[in-house]
């Protein structure tokens, strides 16, 4: 049961990650998702890298409720890749995506580690 609502809530995760960078928001909306302070304004490559690092986390909502054996990997690639991605256009409104990318990857190393 957990790790249905785990892929579901993943796959939402993706979902909403893909919203963000891959829609232009409005000129009133509470943050600029292509302005970010390390790279400056750079949308082509904030919508580019955000709607990846989408699909890869809706990839490992599907892997996880598939069953499939491999999902893990997936879930701590794409948690890692988009806590990465968050911090570099980081903004206040993205401190939850941060900390659920970040526990989406730590989620995904649980059943890697070593049991004994």
């Amino acid at each position: 049961m957990w790790l249905t609502v785990f892929g579901i809530a993943v796959i939402a995760h993706g979902i909403i990650t893909g919203i963000i960078w891959g829609v232009p928001l409005p000129a009133d909306a509470p943050f600029d998702a292509a302005n970010s302070w390390l790279l400056g304004a750079s949308r082509p490559v904030a919508a580019t890298v955000g709607l990846i690092v989408a699909a890869a986390f809706i990839a490992a909502g599907i892997a996880t409720l598939s069953g499939a054996s491999w999902w893990p990997w997936l879930a701590v690639i794409a948690g890692a890749l988009g806590a990465v991605f968050m911090v570099v256009y980081f903004d206040k409104w993205l401190i939850a995506g941060v900390a659920i990318s970040a526990a989406i990857a730590i989620a995904g190393l649980i059943p890697l580690l070593p049991r004994g």
